[in-house]
């Protein structure tokens, strides 16, 4: 008697869970559809920011002497606004005349708009994996290139790790991540190189690499277009994301120095300080003093 009392009550509840567990589903793929659609506004956002650029640049970061391995503000989004400030200055004076230029991540277009600004007639490129980011660019440069794929020394497809609350973070490895408690989506993303893209009659002058560890693969496979051109390149390398793919400093400084290129802090670069050279950048990595760099041709 008792059984026959608790099983239909037990039943509803049942349902009751069922019915709340068919509600949710909707606003968790609500959630994730708002989130996809903030990164493209965020794209949007920068390609209105390109437009109202009259070709000044903006107020130039006062450089701070940083050949050691003294670290920058602790704060990472103060480092990373330094970081911005610099690049769009190298941007400016490298572009100054006009030229082409690749984004490798080009994620929201925080740099990409830039570049547009800093050369609009130039034919510029940007690659980036994430299908909601790669349609946002393609709707808001119509001028530019715009590649859904991860750049690599080889072609194929891969399982990518896309950080769904923290986009920026996602790449070909999963890697250190601040809050290792969060949602990564794995899909299919194809690899492509860049020697196989770009035209060797058409010359890049500029190349942002931002890809979360994955440096090396892109560098080597724009392995020609690196030796040809010798571009002005600013790329991300530091510990948690570059030890995760296995590479190190030494391979970084050797791609470059192969190709008669040196390496420099952002703001060393544009003050004419000296290069780092190979132990400087092992040191800077050692310690993430810091994890900007830029490659250029060599002095002399």
């Amino acid at each position: 008697m008792i059984e026959r009392v608790l099983r239909p009550g037990a039943t509803a509840q049942l349902r009751a869970v069922d019915v709340i567990a068919e509600r949710l589903d909707p606003v968790a793929a609500a959630l994730n559809a708002q989130a996809e659609a903030i990164e493209a506004l965020r794209v949007e956002v920068a390609a209105l920011r390109s437009q109202l650029v009259d070709g000044s640049s903006p107020a130039a970061v006062e450089p701070g002497g940083a050949s050691g391995v003294e670290p920058p503000p602790a704060e990472v989004d103060e480092r990373n606004d330094h970081y911005n400030a610099w690049t769009i200055e190298i941007i400016d004076r490298v572009l100054a005349d006009g030229g082409n230029a690749i984004d490798v991540g080009a994620h929201a277009a925080a740099i990409l708009a830039p570049i547009v600004a800093a050369s609009p007639e130039g034919h510029h490129m940007a690659f980036e994996p994430l299908p909601h980011l790669a349609d946002a660019l393609r709707s808001s440069f119509p001028q530019v290139e715009v590649h859904q794929v991860a750049l690599s020394d080889h072609t194929g497809t891969v399982d990518f790790h896309h950080v769904v609350a923290s986009p920026e973070f996602s790449g070909i490895e999963k890697r250190t991540l601040p809050d290792e408690d969060v949602a990564i989506e794995r899909i299919a993303v194809e690899l492509a190189r860049l020697d196989d893209l770009v035209a060797p009659e058409r010359p890049i002058a500029f190349v942002k690499i931002d890809v979360e560890g994955a440096e090396l693969g892109v560098l080597r496979g724009g392995s020609e277009m690196f030796r040809r051109d010798r571009p002005v390149t600013v790329f991300e390398f530091g510990l948690g994301a570059a030890d995760v793919y296995g590479t190190t400093p030494s391979d970084i400084h050797g791609f470059f120095a192969e190709r008669e290129m040196d390496v420099w802090l952002l703001d060393d670069w544009l003050a004419g300080r000296d290069p780092l050279g190979a132990d400087g950048l092992q040191a800077q990595f050692a310690v993430c003093a810091n994890y900007y760099f830029v490659a250029a041709p060599a002095p002399g």
